[in-house]
């Protein structure tokens, strides 16, 4: 029974996770086609990826305020599907040199930002609301 339960435990997780990404992956090419330059739609991705990243992770820091179900469907699924490692890796190799060399410090830079001011804002939003 205990194995049973497991099974079923993983099942409604990996349905969460893909679910998420399936979301995520639309997103994503909807991204795409919205954004004429390949460098530009990756890097628009990545940044928004890691903004909303970022707003989940400061949500959930105070008390756990997430459910484990909005922390995989949203940050494993939608997140992790939406957001474009390997295009990005791709995009550097295929970009002239110099052209590579600023779109990589531009995307940590900008992801790095867009994680700082995601957990600034919703710590202000807490703050604001009477939170801790």
């Amino acid at each position: 029974m205990r194995h049973r339960e497991t099974l079923s435990t993983h099942g409604r997780a990996a349905g969460l996770v893909g679910s998420g990404g399936a979301v995520g992956a639309t997103a994503r090419y909807a991204v795409e086609l919205g954004v004429p330059s390949t460098l530009g739609a990756t890097f628009a991705a990545n940044v928004a990826g890691c903004f909303l990243l970022g707003v989940l992770v400061a949500a959930d820091r105070p008390h756990g305020a997430l459910t484990e179900r909005a922390r995989l469907l949203v940050g494993t699924g939608f997140c992790s599907s939406f957001t474009t490692y390997s295009t990005f890796v791709l995009d550097l190799v295929r970009a002239a040199p110099t052209v590579a060399l600023g779109y990589l410090l531009a995307s940590y830079g900008a992801g790095f930002l867009a994680v700082v001011l995601a957990s600034y804002g919703v710590e202000r939003a807490g703050a604001t609301r009477g939170g801790s």
